[in-house]
């Protein structure tokens, strides 16, 4: 019986330790994709930004143009008038 019961304390000291280094390596696999995870994000907000400006600047010609249009139009309202 002393026999059997050393027996299944090794077993349980061994399945500690395999449970032990199983979590360690799931750690350690979870911390290894993190630098890939933090350049996917990086990257993302990066063209986020990419594309703001991009639409700003299509937006902010538009404005322009139509307020360029517009102080034609009244610029040349007055010398119409003259003729």
């Amino acid at each position: 019986m002393l026999q059997y019961s050393t027996s299944i304390s090794k077993t349980l000291n061994l399945d500690e330790k395999v449970m032990t280094s199983l979590q360690q390596n799931w750690y350690r696999k979870l911390l290894s994709y993190f630098p890939i995870f933090l350049i996917t994000i990086t990257l993302i907000v990066f063209l986020s930004f990419i594309m703001f400006n991009k639409a700003s600047r299509e937006e902010a010609a538009k404005a322009n143009g139509i307020s360029t249009r517009f102080i034609m139009e009244d610029l040349a309202a007055p010398s119409m008038r003259l003729r």
